[in-house]
């Protein structure tokens, strides 16, 4: 859940798969907010990031707020009780002593279950669901509130500059370009070779065994991981049934592969990339939005559900979907966020959740509105979660629309939104 608008030194972007989400942070680890209108130092929202029925977002004095499920701890505020209105993110200090609010948060991304943030001090935290090892902390015990991700020798992860999370599997991105994962695919491992779960932040490798460098993002989805480098190629790894993997090939991959581009050669000059639910998209040179994997979602205007590699993405006037700088994947659905802010989505509309006011199953892209039937336009953050689509946007509002079943959507209701409608600011309370 990586790549987005660039506000100063920033490159910010959210992901999900079933779910992820991934984002990158300054290497100084410094947060720098979009312009905040005259008069107006209030808390307010930097990006946003939707898992599976639950939702985070970054706010702009380094807290971390979080509303929706919370069977799993996946709200991190010391509960397993939902909430329809955001709830501040704890940390745990220590076995004996009191928890904390997390602060001096940078990034923050959701899994299907549980979340991750990147600290100032580019230290990683993660709560909720510890199935295989997805929090990195050793164990595979259920957290409610952050604890630190460490490496396989014990000592903490550092350095971190990105972070991606699938269904149970969480991945980083340091300064230095190495490219870390903990937990599992369940098919595939986490693309160390080993094909099992780890429950502590591991290197990741290509295929011929040597260590995947020059790592610029990192995404996981509910089976599959990819990976961007510096030098604009694609990587993925993990279950390929559905063709996520991008190869032309179904066959399970426990190590990284290059991702082909349909009519042959690799897919080169990716600025973006997202892993979901059997499903990946990137943005490629010039904007361009590509999909491979699962059926409609791929917006190539087919229904089929068929093995796919790197397709560009088409809108509901068939031209190509360009300028985009941001692309999520989730389960079924995707969306595009474009240059001037726009937000593009299609594949299914169960619950409303592409946000075009209707239910009806979209091929094409389409654009995405939000509450009185206006397109959303100055998005600064983006997020597709299962069932749901947030936004951040330049006016310093989130906005939410899909299933809300759990409160996901943040609006105080579990009323699903065929539009996109305000989360409400309870940080602004403290």
């Amino acid at each position: 859940m990586t790549v987005g608008r660039t506000m100063g030194r920033w490159a910010r972007a959210l992901g999900t798969g079933l779910l992820a989400a991934a984002v990158l942070v300054p290497v100084s680890g410094a947060a720098t907010a979009a312009a905040t209108p005259a008069g107006q130092d209030l808390p307010h929202p930097l990006s946003i990031t939707a898992g599976r029925s639950f939702t985070c977002t970054l706010i702009s004095d380094g807290s971390v707020w979080c509303f929706g499920e919370n069977s799993n701890g996946n709200l991190g505020n010391g509960t397993t009780t939902k909430s329809s209105v955001p709830v501040r993110v704890e940390r745990r200090t220590g076995p004996l002593t009191p928890p904390v609010p997390l602060t001096n948060a940078v990034a923050v991304a959701a899994g299907t279950a549980h979340a991750c943030a990147i600290r100032q001090d580019t230290t990683v935290w993660c709560w909720g669901w510890n199935a295989f090892g997805s929090l990195g902390d050793g164990t595979e015990i259920q957290r409610n509130r952050a604890v630190q991700v460490r490496k396989e020798n014990g000592d903490p992860l550092t350095n971190a500059v990105g972070i991606g999370l699938g269904a149970v599997s969480s991945c980083a991105v340091t300064s230095g370009g190495a490219g870390f994962c903990w937990g599992d695919t369940n098919t595939a491992g986490i693309g160390d070779g080993g094909g099992v779960a780890r429950f502590r932040a591991v290197r990741i490798r290509k295929s011929d065994g040597s260590l995947l460098t020059g790592v610029a993002q990192v995404d996981a989805g509910a089976y599959h991981v990819c990976a961007r480098t510096t030098g604009g190629a694609a990587w993925c790894m993990g279950a390929n049934g559905s063709g996520a993997v991008g190869d032309g090939t179904s066959t399970n991959r426990t190590l990284f592969v290059r991702v082909e581009k349909a009519g042959g050669g690799f897919l080169t000059g990716v600025t973006a990339i997202s892993a979901g639910n059997n499903l990946s998209c990137a943005v490629a040179a010039g904007g361009a939005a590509y999909c491979w994997g699962t059926g409609s979602a791929t917006g190539t205007g087919t229904t089929k559900n068929v093995l796919r590699v790197a397709t560009p993405v088409k809108t509901t006037t068939l031209a190509p979907l360009t300028e985009m700088v941001d692309a999520r994947a989730g389960a079924g659905s995707a969306c595009a966020r474009g240059a001037d802010g726009r937000v593009w989505c299609w594949g299914s509309n169960q619950g409303g959740r592409l946000l075009d006011g209707t239910t009806t199953d979209r091929n094409l892209a389409a654009l995405a509105e939000k509450n009185g039937a206006t397109p959303i336009a100055g998005a600064i953050s983006m997020d597709v979660g299962e069932y749901h689509v947030c936004v951040t946007g330049e006016d310093l509002f989130d906005r939410c629309g899909g299933m809300n079943y759990n409160g996901q959507l943040g609006d105080g209701t579990t009323i699903d939104r065929r539009r996109a409608v305000p989360v409400l600011a309870t940080w602004i309370l403290g």
